[in-house]
Order: structure tokens, then C-alpha cells, then sequence
């Protein structure tokens, strides 16, 4: 039986990729060299020289975890799903990142999504961030510590809608680190073709776990990804508006203050509620 590659704890089993799908682990690793030439190209050559410094200190393994295409899924999922004339495949590539590095690294993922074509799924491993708490069990730290307690996020590059005559524009969307077990990557059995495919994992990553698994509040996971993700962004900038005006209007001194607090708020409410 072939053994399939692993990303720290993080394994393509255990992410929840079909068995057809996931690369050999004698054939996952590897190299940053082969990101690197494109990096001063892409970004210009100051941008290029943190990008390469942020590879080489940031990430310690890139893996190539599994490749979701039309074939790699019969089975996997209910009915057949047709290659995409936009995403031809997906990959699923794992970063380790080394010690000490908590955060996403943006520009890394920026280089390498923007060298393919294919739709790229990064899964994102890290020392666990310690609790704070007494109660909080001790972990070793440091990249491939033995028992060390990771965690992983899913990550993803997107085009975003731009105005017509412009170039897209691309976005890094990333779900919160959670521990490695708690990680998996779901294949709607719903998406026609790839691309499908992809918006729903898009939306996955973008718009959270109850997004997808919900079925009352989307018809179609990979339907209106763009208009969710806006949607999303707009009910957030609201509950903040809607939050600071109901303290400013506690505040307030005077009547005509309060009073035209009051309205403010009253119609960022129905707003918000129009977006719900």
C-alpha cells in the first residue's frame, strides 16, 4: 500500500482526500528552488528578495499532498464531476511553517498560486499557539519536535470581480488555525465540474465551516461565492457601525444628540437586516 505524503502531523488521509488523489510520499516533497526563480519576476525584484526571505525562513517543507481532477474524484463523490474550463485541477500542496512563525505567510502563497493555472488549496501547519491558561497541557515547540501539537489552516488565492477592462484581482483568504484532527477539506458531492468544485471549497475557506455544512443558508455551496464573500464583508463593517453607535448613542449628553444617534442606528439595524 502506498503511503501518501504528511505536512508535520497533518496527513492527505486525514484532510479527507480520495484516495486516488493523493500523491505518494516518496513523491511529495518538494523543492523551494523550483518557486524561486519566478519570485522577482512576479512581485519586482525588492518585493521578489522578501518573498525568497520569507521562504527560505518561514516554511521549512512544502508538500504536495494530493491532486483533486476528474478522475482522481470518481468515486469520491456522488455523481461524476466534469473537468472545469477555467480550473482545470486542484491541488492541495501542505506548508510547514518553523518554529516560531504564527501567521499565514501571505507572500509565499502569493508566488506559488500565481505560477499555475489549477486551483491551489494550501494547508497551513504550525507549532500550536500555547494556551495561556493553567489548565492548559505543556507542548514542545519547534518544526517537527517529536508529540509537538500543531495546528492547521486551509488557505486559498482567489480572483476577485474588478472593474470591466481590469485585470482581477486576487485575494488570500484563510480559515483559523485549529488543531491538525480538527482540519478537513470537504468534497461537495453537489459541484458539476471542477470549477464548482472549487467555489465551494473557496467558500469553505473564505466563509467559514457553517457556510458549507448548512445547508438552510445556501443552496448550492459553490453558487454566488463573490456575492457571499462582499455579503459577508458588509455585515461585518455593519455589526461594528451598529455596535459603536448603540455606545455612542448611550453616551450621548443631549437630546438632539441621542436623537440622531438613534436614526443612525436605527437604519444601519435595517440594513444589517436586509443582509441577513
Amino acid at each position: 500500500m502506498t503511503t501518501g505524503g504528511h505536512c508535520g502531523t497533518l496527513t492527505a488521509a486525514g484532510l479527507g482526500l480520495p484516495a486516488a488523489a493523493i500523491v505518494p510520499e516518496a513523491k511529495s516533497r518538494l523543492p523551494k528552488a523550483m518557486f524561486v526563480g519566478k519570485s522577482a519576476a512576479q512581485a519586482g525584484a525588492a518585493a521578489g528578495v522578501n518573498v525568497r526571505k520569507s521562504l527560505a525562513n518561514d516554511v521549512t517543507d512544502i508538500v504536495f499532498l494530493g491532486l483533486l481532477t476528474q478522475k482522481s474524484l470518481v468515486g469520491a463523490v456522488a455523481a461524476p464531476v466534469a473537468a472545469g474550463p477555467r480550473v482545470p485541477e486542484i491541488m492541495v500542496l501542505g506548508l510547514r511553517l518553523a518554529a516560531g512563525v504564527a501567521d499565514v505567510p501571505a507572500s509565499v502563497v502569493e508566488l506559488i498560486a500565481g505560477q499555475r493555472k489549477s486551483g491551489i488549496v494550501f494547508a497551513v501547519v504550525r507549532d500550536a499557539i500555547e494556551d495561556d491558561s493553567p489548565d492548559a497541557p505543556a507542548a514542545k515547540s519547534g518544526a517537527g519536535a517529536d508529540n509537538v501539537a500543531e495546528e492547521a489552516a486551509l488557505v486559498v488565492r482567489r480572483a476577485m470581480p474588478s472593474r470591466p477592462g481590469h485585470p482581477p484581482v486576487f485575494e488570500i483568504f484563510a480559515t483559523p488555525f485549529r488543531p491538525v484532527g480538527n482540519v478537513a477539506l470537504y468534497l461537495h458531492d453537489d459541484a458539476p465540474t471542477i470549477d464548482e468544485l472549487w467555489n465551494a471549497i473557496c467558500a469553505q475557506v473564505a466563509l467559514g465551516d457553517d457556510a458549507v455544512l448548512d445547508d438552510d443558508l445556501v443552496d448550492n455551496h459553490y453558487a454566488d461565492v463573490d456575492k457571499r464573500i462582499v455579503a459577508a464583508r458588509q455585515r461585518t463593517a455593519l455589526e461594528a457601525t451598529v455596535e459603536k453607535l448603540a455606545a455612542d448613542h448611550r453616551r450621548a449628553k443631549s437630546q438632539d444628540k441621542r436623537n440622531e444617534l438613534f436614526a443612525k442606528l436605527q437604519k444601519a439595524k435595517k440594513e444589517l437586516a436586509a443582509l441577513q
